[in-house]
């Protein structure tokens, strides 16, 4: 039982870590900005200094509301969804969290053995959202991790470059 709680320690321990970092990085970069909008009060960079300041208070007030999300106790209703729905919707936000244009994002089982959703070994999806979305499913029928690691990722890269020309062609 103290191993148990030991190791319960250690993980909040972790999860209060990363959770003063992602309120505490934004909050002093929006510090310092606001810092240099008062040292130079007529400078024309004020009004772009003054959009990442409220960008970075942006990111502390989403991220303290996923915390408050998940501390209440809302009812969960679980449901079947496909995993390149999933993949999309976690794009869309990697997208909108580090302010890029394209993303890609995988998932999978690279092996020995499957993973506890019932993938097994050598499946994989992933996505890529951009000027151009697409989200595709690999099945190497191997348990090889290194060669499936491999695998997945050359087909993950294909699937970029495809939809990087694709958006070149529609410009």
């Amino acid at each position: 039982m103290v191993g148990l709680r030991g190791e319960h320690a250690r993980n909040l321990e972790e999860l209060s870590a990363s959770i003063a970092h992602e309120i505490r990085n934004p909050i002093t970069a929006a510090k310092s900005l606001v810092q240099q909008l008062g040292e130079d009060p007529g400078s024309a960079e004020n009004v772009e200094y003054a959009n990442i300041a409220l960008q970075e208070l942006d990111r502390v007030e989403k991220s303290i509301s996923h915390l408050l999300r998940y501390a209440r106790e809302e009812e969960m209703n679980p449901r079947p969804m496909k995993l390149a729905d999933a993949i999309e919707s976690a794009l869309e936000t990697v997208r909108e969290r580090l302010g890029t244009t394209w993303a890609l994002a995988e998932t999978g089982a690279a092996g020995p053995t499957g993973n506890r959703y019932g993938d097994a070994a050598g499946h994989t999806c992933f996505a890529v959202a951009g000027a151009v979305e697409a989200a595709r499913t690999l099945e190497t029928g191997r348990s090889d991790r290194e060669a499936n690691m491999w695998a997945f990722t050359r087909a993950a890269l294909e699937l970029l470059d495809t939809c990087l020309q694709q958006a070149g062609e529609k410009s």
